[in-house]
C-alpha cells in the first residue's frame, strides 16, 4: 500500500544524510588518523606543564563560597566515544569533556565551572592566597585542584583567553553530566544484585520505589524515625512528614544501623555506599561480587580510578556514590539539584554539602582539644596534633583498603536547636564528643 511518498527519493535523502559527519565520526577518524601517524584536523593539546598533585585535603577550599549549577539530567546530548580518542587528538573541548567525567564523581559535583576558570585566569603571580577575600580565596583553592585533576588545563585557559572560557566550562560541565548518567544509569541496572528488595525493584517503575517500596522506604528511613511503625511510612509515603537533606537516610551507617548516642559511629559504612563506590570507580561487578573483580575478557574495562590513575579516597566521591545511590532508591524520576522551588524534587546538592560538610567537621581536631595540646606540649608541639589521625582520615583508610588494597550545611548556629539525624552529629563534632567512631 502506497503512503503517498517517493522511495527512490527517500532512499537518496537516507544516503545524503548517512554521508553527513556527525561529531562521533569526526572524532573516530581523527583517532584512526593519529594512530597511523597523519595529522590530525583538531588542535594538538599542548602538554602538561609542571602542576602541583591533587591534594587530600579536608579543609581545603570553601564550597559554600563557590557557584553551584543547576542541574537536571532530564536533558543531555550524546557524545559518548570523546574519551576512546588519542590525547594529542583532543581539542581542548573533547580534553575537558573526558576530563569532565571524573572530575564531577571525585570532587566538584555542582561547581559551576565558569567562575573558577575565570579565577584561575586573572590570578596575579606571587599572591598569597591567604591574603585574599574569602570568595576569592575559594575561587582559586578551586581551580588549583581542577588542574590538579587536569594537568593540562592551565594552558588551555591561558590560550583561550576571557572569550574562549566558556566552551572549556562547557566541556567541563558535559562531561560531568554524561558520567553523572551514565552511573545512574548502571546503578538501576545493578542496584536489585547489591541487596534483596521486597517488593523487587523495578528501576522503570519508579513511582513504585522510595517510601512505597519496604526495602528501599526503609533504607532511605531518617534514623530519628521508626520505619517499622505502620502510621510512619504511611506519613513517609504520603508526604505528611517530608524528609530535608539533613534527613540523612540509614543506608548510610554500617549495617543500617544507628546509635543516637553516637551518630558518627559506622556514618558513611553503610553497605549501599561501599557498593556505590566500588560500582563507579572499580567495576558494577566488583559491587556485586564484594570488591573482588571478575575475571578479565576481552570486553573487560578499566575501572575509573584505573584510567584516570586515582589511587585514594576523598570525602567528595563518598558524597557523590552516596548521593546517587539516595537517588537511585528514591521515586523520584530524574535527578537534579532541587533548586528549583516549583517541583516537589528532593534537593540533592544541598543532601550532598551536608555530606561534605560533616566529614570536613570529621577532618578538624575538636577545639578544646588543640586548647589542652597547646597548654601541656607548647606551640612547637602542637604543630604535630593537624598530623594526629581524626575520625576522618580513619574512614577514607577504611575505604583505601577496600578500594585500592589489592545541602549545605552552615557552620553558623541555627535560631533554635537542629534535632535532625546532621544537626545532632554536627552539634557532637562541634563539641569533641566523637568517641565510637
Amino acid at each position: 500500500m502506497s503512503n503517498g511518498k517517493n522511495p527512490s527519493k527517500e532512499k537518496k535523502d537516507r544516503a545524503s544524510t548517512s554521508k553527513k559527519p556527525t561529531q562521533r565520526n569526526r572524532g573516530a577518524s581523527t583517532s584512526k588518523a593519529t594512530r597511523r601517524g597523519g595529522r590530525s584536523a583538531s588542535p594538538q593539546v599542548r602538554k602538561p606543564s609542571t602542576i602541583p598533585l591533587f591534594t587530600n585535603d579536608p579543609s581545603a577550599g570553601e564550597d559554600s563560597e563557590l557557584e553551584v549549577e543547576r542541574v537536571d539530567d532530564a536533558e543531555m546530548e550524546d557524545e559518548s566515544d570523546i574519551e576512546d580518542l588519542d590525547e594529542e587528538a583532543r581539542s581542548p573541548r573533547a580534553y575537558c569533556i573526558s576530563k569532565g567525567r571524573i572530575i564531577g564523581r571525585y570532587r566538584f559535583m555542582f561547581v559551576h565551572f565558569g567562575p573558577v576558570l575565570e579565577a584561575g585566569l586573572h590570578r596575579v603571580p606571587g599572591t598569597n592566597i591567604e591574603d585574599l577575600p574569602k570568595a576569592s580565596r575559594a575561587l582559586l583553592q578551586a581551580y588549583d585542584e581542577l588542574v590538579g585533576l587536569c594537568p593540562g588545563l592551565s594552558d588551555m585557559v591561558k590560550e583561550a583567553g576571557p572569550a574562549g572560557l566558556s566552551k572549556l566550562a562547557d566541556g567541563l560541565k558535559f562531561g560531568r553530566a554524561k558520567a553523572r548518567g551514565s552511573d545512574i544509569s548502571t546503578m538501576k541496572e545493578n542496584i536489585h544484585r547489591w541487596k534483596k528488595f521486597k517488593p523487587s525493584f523495578d528501576a522503570k517503575d519508579r513511582p513504585s520505589l522510595g517510601f512505597y517500596n519496604h526495602t528501599t522506604g526503609g533504607m532511605l528511613c531518617p534514623p530519628t524515625r521508626d520505619w517499622k511503625d505502620e502510621q510512619v511510612r504511611q506519613d513517609l509515603a504520603n508526604g505528611t512528614i517530608r524528609t530535608g537533606p539533613n534527613d540523612l537516610p540509614r543506608f548510610l551507617w554500617e549495617n543500617e544501623h544507628i546509635d543516637l548516642e553516637r551518630p558518627l559511629k559506622g556514618f558513611m559504612r553503610g553497605a549501599m555506599v561501599v557498593k556505590g563506590m566500588l560500582h563507579i570507580y572499580k567495576s558494577p561487578s566488583s559491587a556485586i561480587d564484594n570488591g573482588t573483580e571478575r575475571p578479565s575478557s576481552s570486553s573487560h574495562k578499566a575501572g575509573n580510578a584505573s584510567l584516570h590513575s586515582l589511587t585514594r579516597t576523598t570525602m567528595y566521591a563518598l558524597a557523590y556514590a552516596a548521593t546517587l545511590v539516595r537517588f537511585v532508591l528514591s521515586n523520584q524520576g530524574s535527578f537534579a539539584s532541587g533548586e528549583d522551588r516549583n517541583t516537589s524534587n528532593f534537593p540533592y546538592e544541598k543532601f550532598y554539602r551536608v555530606l561534605v560538610q560533616l566529614m570536613k567537621k570529621m577532618g578538624k581536631p575538636n577545639d578544646a582539644a588543640k586548647t589542652d595540646t597547646l597548654a601541656a606540649k607548647g606551640k612547637e608541639k602542637a604543630k604535630d596534633v593537624a598530623k594526629e589521625t581524626t575520625p576522618l582520615t580513619e574512614l577514607l583508610d577504611w575505604y583505601d583498603e577496600r578500594m585500592f588494597g589489592d545541602g549545605y550545611m552552615s557552620d553558623e548556629e541555627s535560631d533554635g536547636e537542629d534535632l535532625s539525624i546532621a544537626g545532632i552529629m554536627m552539634a557532637q563534632l562541634k563539641s569533641g564528643a566523637i568517641d565510637g567512631f
